[in-house]
């Protein structure tokens, strides 16, 4: 299920976008810049929909993807 990322709490929209990154921080050159900058520009992606935030029930977990990637699924 896709949640709209104007839907939650800032607070929790940025946890989610900072646990994200820890898991995916290589595809985000977290290595060459800090988390703070890709968390902002991640969380600016998923409000301009380029990205989408994704919760899957069955597996009690989420996930940020590309619109792209969305959509074939």
């Amino acid at each position: 299920m896709k949640i709209p990322p104007d839907q939650l709490d800032p607070s929790t929209l940025e946890a989610l976008v900072n646990e994200w990154l820890m898991r995916e921080g290589e595809d985000w050159a977290l290595v060459d810049r800090s988390l703070a900058d890709a968390a902002m520009e991640a969380t600016e992606a998923l409000k301009q929909g380029k990205l989408v935030l994704v919760w899957d029930a069955q597996s009690d977990s989420f996930n940020i993807m590309s619109v792209d990637d969305f959509n074939e699924e």
